[in-house]
């Protein structure tokens, strides 16, 4: 099985390779509007949602404000993936306020929660369309960066 969670698709195929090299795909499936992308967006739509109700002040309308927390979000994302913690911070976000979020993996995962689940069904309909069950699969190749999330 090929599971490929990249930044804007999740596609998850199943092969069958022969001694020889040659393969059979046996079946595909996925998503084209999952990927890491939405991850990001979910921990941005927090932050900006944090931000308005510590502040008062909305940055969903300011594009440079956006812009630096929406690359803060991403390193995030990535950083959890080999840790536990990490710490969102920009420096006058917004009309010279301050913005800054602890994140821990549970935050994130609970922040993502309704996304992961949904990585669970083009796997299970792969598996449906090969008909093969789980203890016909001898490999599981995980590609695209956001395979790298632990929950996944």
């Amino acid at each position: 099985m090929v599971y490929d969670l990249g930044g804007g698709t999740l596609d998850v195929t199943v092969l069958c390779i022969e001694n020889g090299g040659e393969f059979e795909v046996l079946s595909t499936n996925g998503d084209t509007h999952l990927g890491g992308q939405d991850f990001d967006n979910a921990l941005l739509n927090h932050c900006c949602f944090k931000f308005k109700h510590d502040t008062g002040i909305g940055v969903k309308n300011e594009k440079r404000a956006l812009h630096r927390l929406a690359l803060q979000c991403e390193t995030a994302k990535k950083m959890l993936s080999a840790g536990f913690e990490t710490t969102i911070d920009v420096e006058e976000l917004c009309q010279g306020k301050d913005f800054q979020l602890k994140v821990t993996r549970a935050l994130f995962e609970d922040i993502c929660k309704e996304l992961l689940d949904k990585c669970i069904a083009p796997v299970d309909n792969a598996m449906k369309d090969s008909k093969l069950n789980k203890g016909q699969i001898d490999e599981i190749v995980m590609v695209g960066g956001s395979s790298r999330i632990p929950r996944v």
